[in-house]
């Protein structure tokens, strides 16, 4: 066999695995999601995940999570790990779905005005429920928005609650 069959096998081969992807139990799900608030404060983040079915539309994984937050005061960053669950409904081009998620972050802030310009490190526990749609583009490619309430904990008594709406993209094999 020369090179092109071997090429021309690989993508035969490659072609084949939409009839095996998607939700089914042992397909892998990697891709990821980004929020951004352009208001004061100005915040971006970032979270790409993997995730794997452990039965029929119901995967599980971890995000990592990346965070940059500025304003005219302060400035702050973020590196989190969420582990998450998360359920699909149908088989339709256009899927429902269910999530959580709880995890850990460390945080960073500065202050950028004033004497001293404080800093200030803090670990945050962070808890997530939410529903989304995956658009499914392909057998294998899905753009999804998800809309996320979650809670955020620095200490005890100290909870911060928001709504958010995610936009990501998923690729599953």
């Amino acid at each position: 066999m020369n090179l092109k069959s071997y090429v021309l096998l690989a993508l035969v081969a490659f072609a084949s695995l939409p009839a095996l992807a998607q939700t089914e139990q042992g397909s892998v799900l990697l891709g990821g999601n980004a929020s951004l608030q352009f208001n004061d404060p100005f915040s971006i983040t970032v979270a790409p995940n993997i995730g794997v079915f452990v039965r029929d539309n119901f995967a599980i994984g971890s995000a990592l999570s990346v965070s940059y937050q500025e304003s005219s005061t302060s400035r702050y960053t973020s590196l989190g790990v969420i582990p998450f669950a998360r359920l699909y409904f149908g088989h339709l081009p256009v899927r429902p779905f269910v999530m959580g998620n709880v995890g850990y972050s460390h945080e960073r802030s500065r202050s950028k005005t004033g004497p001293g310009r404080q800093t200030s490190t803090y670990n945050r526990g962070i808890a997530n429920i939410g529903a989304g749609l995956a658009y499914f583009l392909s057998d294998q490619v899905a753009l999804e928005t998800t809309l996320l309430y979650g809670s955020y904990a620095i200490r005890e008594g100290s909870r911060n609650a928001r709504l958010r709406l995610n936009m990501g993209f998923q690729i599953y094999f």
